[in-house]
């Protein structure tokens, strides 16, 4: 299944500067809610882990992040994430406080 996400957004930092923060995964990962950087593979890569809470269960998803195209003159890049189903099944979130 893919997804494509588009969001734009404004800032008050140069295009180039905006453009290398995006290219950062390690900076940009973290940014997904529930989102972590595990290892870093290579300059254009990591592994990633993705904590995701629907209600009282969760599920962790583990993969690859990666840029998979460059365009520094457009200031246009794709990231690519590739994840696998979770190892276990979904387990429950105890409540924040027992009634």
């Amino acid at each position: 299944m893919a997804v494509e996400l588009d969001h734009p957004f404004t800032t008050s930092r140069s295009l180039d500067d905006s453009y290398a923060v995006i290219l950062d995964l390690e900076r940009v990962i973290p940014c997904v809610e529930g989102g972590s950087v595990l290892e870093r593979t290579s300059d254009d890569s990591a592994k990633a882990e993705i904590k995701v809470k629907m209600g009282a269960m969760s599920m962790m998803f583990t993969g690859t992040v990666e840029v998979t195209e460059q365009d520094a003159a457009a200031h246009r890049a794709v990231i690519t994430v590739k994840s696998r189903k979770p190892a276990a099944r979904a387990t429950p979130t105890p409540p924040s406080r027992w009634h």
